[in-house]
């Protein structure tokens, strides 16, 4: 299958691309895309969490610890202390979908106290 693919590398420039690829490659690039789509709206040009991403998000109260991604979910585990014990926990939980390694040290440091 002969493809003509234009992928976006910055916002004014666009490059032409023509190459064979299988129907699976196809997908992937397809999924690859949308994912870079959807996180970009998440956050601004500098990294910051956008604020529909921290109410969409939210993890305590209507816009605190949004997590979303590996990124946001290390960030709220080592900021969980600003929030109260019950939503430490909640915190920890949500966050162990994106970051299972964190979440699990967040815990044993949890046991000790």
């Amino acid at each position: 299958m002969n493809i003509i693919i234009a992928r976006r590398v910055s916002k004014p420039e666009r490059h032409i691309i023509k190459m064979k690829i299988t129907k699976s490659q196809l997908r992937q690039i397809i999924k690859e895309e949308l994912t870079a789509v959807f996180e970009e709206a998440n956050r601004t040009e500098k990294g910051n969490v956008t604020q529909r991403a921290r109410e969409k998000y939210a993890t305590v109260g209507k816009d605190g610890f949004p997590i979303f991604d590996k990124e946001s979910a290390e960030s709220a585990i080592k900021l969980r202390g600003h929030a109260s014990k019950a939503d430490q926990e909640k915190i920890i939980n949500k966050a162990a979908k994106y970051a299972p390694e964190a979440a699990k040290k967040a815990r044993e440091a949890e046991a000790e106290d």
